[in-house]
């Protein structure tokens, strides 16, 4: 564990929510506190619940934390999940191939069937803590393969990692999967599967990709429709974005059962051009076994509350009881504060009123 973590688990921060109230100073700028209390001297992690978020600006620029003397104490804000256009922060790893088996199979009816069981092993120096992803990279086209990873222990004990996941490359690489999150990684060899129909061998290359970034899990918010129209080959939605959360990504519904719509999601500044916050994405559903589908799309820090969809619907009817959620992660304060004496609060949080403007702290380099 980097000492980064541990500070976090050796401090904790408790907001006591019941002590909101409004201040009876009408000038004064935060209209609304909150004692703070921590159990530790050093780095301490407070995640703002909802009595805060509902009550100040989308950015946070009117929150403001003092300690029990008055002064005013930096902070960093945790996002929850690193921005989209930020620095690599994962750390790729190459596989050595311990064995390969290929295999083919005629059913009396439908196409050969392709299976390829790969046993791999990771460098014994590299560490196993943190997020683990397996990428393929790969030259054939046009196929849909069904994926199991397997991990194997150094005393031969198997551990199942992933089940059934699709990965496909369709459409000149326009719908395509092949990267797959791993829930943990327990040793340094897995056995990984790829079975399908169609084609030929596919013959990846494999490689595992390790993140130390502490993972957040994200919560889900339905995301309400404010206004849906349809502009040329476009559908257009006006989606209100929850204030005090940092959305992370977008999850489409549709009662549709196969499309394939390019999509574009833009952040409403009122006076500002629109902000491109997605990466050019598609969303996707076509029946396959295994499934071929994708509807989620990763985001950028958003600023406003309102967000504009658009989907490229091109000939195409519209997609049909649609409805679209937000993956959130709750926003952290990061902030050192020394303790007070039992049942004393070690500072206040101010917040509200939405005149501040943002702070610009020197810890925001963490």
């Amino acid at each position: 564990m980097t000492p980064y973590l541990r500070v976090f688990m050796a401090s904790s921060a408790l907001l006591a929510a019941q002590s909101l109230m409004a201040q009876p100073n009408p000038a004064e700028l935060f209209p609304e506190q909150a004692d703070v209390f921590v159990d530790s001297a050093g780095l301490s992690r407070l995640e703002l619940p909802n009595e805060v978020l509902t009550r100040v600006a989308a950015d946070l620029s009117d929150l403001r934390l003092f300690d029990s003397q008055g002064r005013e104490v930096p902070y960093s804000i945790e996002a929850g999940l690193p921005e989209l256009d930020g620095p690599e922060l994962d750390t790729s790893h190459p596989l050595n191939v311990i064995s390969a088996d290929r295999s083919t199979s005629v059913p009396e009816r439908g196409q050969t069937r392709y299976r390829e069981v790969y046993v791999l092993e990771l460098d014994q120096t590299v560490p196993l803590e943190g997020r683990w992803q397996l990428r393929f990279e790969h030259t054939f086209r046009d196929f849909v393969r069904r994926v199991d990873v397997d991990a194997i222990e150094p005393g031969g004990k198997r551990v199942e990692l992933l089940r059934g996941a699709s990965f496909f490359w369709l459409q000149s690489g326009r719908v395509f999967r092949r990267a797959f999150d791993l829930p943990t990684l327990p040793g340094h060899t897995i056995e990984v599967t790829i079975e399908g129909a169609g084609g030929s061998f596919i013959t990846p290359n494999v490689e595992l990709a390790n993140s130390r970034v502490r993972q957040v899990v994200p919560r889900e918010a339905p995301l309400t429709i404010l206004r849906q129209s349809q502009d040329g080959l476009w559908t257009e939605l006006e989606l209100e974005r929850p204030r005090g959360l940092t959305l992370t990504a977008l999850r489409f519904a549709t009662s549709t059962p196969t499309f394939v719509r390019s999509v574009e999601i833009l952040d409403r500044v009122i006076g500002s051009p629109d902000r491109r916050l997605d990466l050019a994405k598609t969303i996707f559903r076509v029946p396959a076994v295994p499934p071929v589908v994708d509807l989620e799309i990763l985001l950028r820090p958003a600023m406003s509350d309102r967000l504009i969809v658009r989907i490229l619907n091109q000939d195409s009817p519209q997609l049909e009881d649609l409805t679209v959620t937000a993956l959130a992660a709750k926003p952290a304060l990061l902030f050192t504060l020394s303790p007070g004496d039992p049942g004393v609060a070690a500072g206040t949080l101010r917040f509200g009123g939405g005149r501040a403007a943002p702070r610009r702290y020197d810890l925001a380099a963490i």
